[in-house]
């Protein structure tokens, strides 16, 4: 029998309920809204009139949850026995596909899915977890797993491919993010979001890895006349160090920004005076996230950028990208959508891979077209910083 199934485990949150009903229409009831509230899958299985349907599964629960910490984080690659484990509690059969929209702290249900035979996506942002999903390759996979989904980490790292190939030689890559504060997040993305702006993270400099901390070291950036004259500062998404693994580029780094010039400084400012490191109380914490949350200083637009730069003769060229939208949550929702499709229908070969190395900006940007507006742009920078620019279309 032909596996038919696909599984959103967190498909009734913000981001998961779009993916379903974008699939659903695809792939009439052969798409499963999955979490551990059985109640909150059923409600929303009944707004797409059981297009959708529930499936309670919790992420903390499998037979593999006994297995010491250590022995899970050493990615080992997944017992026989357990993996029959799974198949006998779970009777996945029928599932073809995976879209995982929660974070998770070990990597035994990738590995499961991967030996039984379960393609798998993932749109987690955090690099920890991807990296140690890229040590699990292994020849004895069944299926195909795709990381790094979604806007950014997603978009950006199709767009920074498709950059970097209007340009011989590249130095540089500067990815740019600015999000707008009017939107609603879900409380998932607000809370990761806070608790980014108190930490440390690997970037690659001039060929080196190196230590940099969250909202430093700032840029100023345009995205053409929607969204002129931001400012942007380091922030850990997944897609620079992903990139960095996966190119020779030297220097990779992805900042973050918001609509709101003003706030993204205060949040500078924050930071530069250490008020972050008070995150770690978790009465503060709350706080924080309950002003995201609440507080809609901005619009519901969105931008990403790259920015691929050549050094030369004390000079410079950079070829930049940049497109803009409205409603982030849901272009991810699309991205994801696009991608599973793509997975599901083809051939792509076995094996854990990020997004650019199976999928191609065209086969993506395409179906986006009517949700976003893209330009390009070159500019050359001479020694004596005389800067010309031009719009082009590439």
């Amino acid at each position: 029998m032909e596996k038919e199934q696909i599984v959103v485990v967190g498909g009734y949150g913000s981001v998961g309920q779009t993916i379903c009903q974008r699939l659903s229409e695809l792939f009439p009831e052969q798409v499963y809204a999955a979490g551990r509230n059985i109640a909150r899958a059923e409600q929303f299985s009944r707004t797409t009139k059981g297009k959708v349907k529930p499936l309670q599964w919790d992420i903390k629960q499998h037979p593999a949850s006994t297995i010491d910490h250590d022995y899970v984080e050493s990615n080992i690659i997944i017992q026989p026995h357990i993996q029959e484990q799974f198949e006998q509690l779970y009777q996945w059969s029928n599932v073809k596909l995976v879209i995982m929209c929660l974070d998770q702290h070990d990597t035994i249900w990738v590995q499961y899915c991967l030996s039984a035979g379960i393609h798998y996506i993932d749109i987690s942002a955090k690099d920890s977890f991807l990296y140690q999903l890229e040590q699990l390759n292994s020849a004895s996979w069944q299926a195909t797993a795709l990381l790094s989904v979604g806007l950014a980490p997603g978009l950006t790292n199709l767009l920074a491919q498709h950059v970097c190939t209007l340009l011989d030689h590249i130095d540089q890559l500067e990815l740019s993010v600015v999000l707008g504060l009017g939107e609603h997040h879900g409380q998932a993305a607000i809370e990761w979001t806070v608790d980014q702006l108190n930490t440390s993270f690997p970037v690659k400099k001039q060929g080196e890895w190196s230590e940099v901390h969250s909202f430093t070291e700032g840029r100023r950036v345009s995205l053409g006349t929607a969204l002129p004259h931001q400012y942007v500062y380091r922030f850990p998404f997944s897609d620079q160090q992903a990139l960095a693994r996966t190119t020779e580029i030297p220097t990779i780094s992805t900042r973050l920004g918001f609509d709101s010039v003003a706030i993204t400084r205060i949040i500078a400012g924050l930071q530069k005076i250490g008020c972050f490191r008070l995150l770690s109380i978790s009465w503060i914490r709350r706080a924080i996230v309950a002003i995201f949350s609440n507080v809609h200083i901005g619009s519901e637009q969105y931008g990403i950028k790259a920015e691929a730069i050549d050094f030369y003769d004390n000079q410079s060229v950079s070829v930049s990208g940049w497109l803009t939208g409205y409603h982030q949550s849901i272009v991810t929702a699309e991205v994801t959508a696009i991608v599973a499709e793509i997975l599901y229908t083809s051939n792509m070969p076995y094996g854990i891979y990020h997004l650019q190395q199976q999928i191609s900006w065209e086969q993506v940007i395409t179906r986006l077209q009517q949700v976003i507006h893209i330009e390009w742009g070159i500019e050359y920078d001479s020694i004596d910083r005389a800067e010309s620019s031009i719009s082009v279309q590439l």
